[in-house]
């Protein structure tokens, strides 16, 4: 997998994240329109990684989603595009990684920017957690693979 920088959409701290509050839109955007070809038609991902484990002192969840915007925040007339099932905080630990999805027309949907929100759930807020989102095209083992010394191929 090949990362771009240009491509990342959130590098975010999940907590303090109010479970009552609604969701939480990622921290930089892609223009959809900018002169460049970021993959229309392609089968494109956003893959999300939790690089610190959430932790609450309660039940807690979260919700990964892709969405569209008509501006650079991504607050004006959102639309969600995919989305994760609700993910118990006992998944979302340091290193779970997920991809979902992006829908091949996007640059058809008719909004500007792209981005990520998570909508929390639960009895109490987020106390920590980190997590980054990119958009990828081909989706790896992120853990990669080793292979016992003397393997050789022939």
């Amino acid at each position: 997998m090949i990362n771009d920088v240009l491509l990342k959409v959130a590098d975010q701290d999940l907590a303090p994240v109010d479970y009552d509050g609604g969701a939480v839109v990622s921290s930089k955007s892609i223009d959809l329109q900018s002169a460049r070809d970021i993959g229309e038609g392609e089968n494109l991902y956003m893959l999300f990684n939790i690089d610190v484990a959430v932790t609450s002192s309660a039940a807690y969840t979260m919700q990964f989603q892709i969405i569209t915007a008509d501006n650079a925040d991504l607050t004006g007339n959102v639309k969600i595009l995919n989305q994760s099932d609700a993910i118990s905080k006992a998944t979302l630990v340091a290193g779970y990684y997920f991809p979902l999805q992006i829908p091949p027309n996007i640059g058809t949907k008719g909004q500007r920017y792209l981005g990520v929100q998570v909508t929390p759930g639960g009895a109490a807020d987020a106390t920590a957690g980190k997590y980054t989102a990119q958009v990828i095209k081909n989706i790896e083992d992120a853990k990669g693979k080793e292979y016992p010394s003397g393997f050789s191929i022939s």
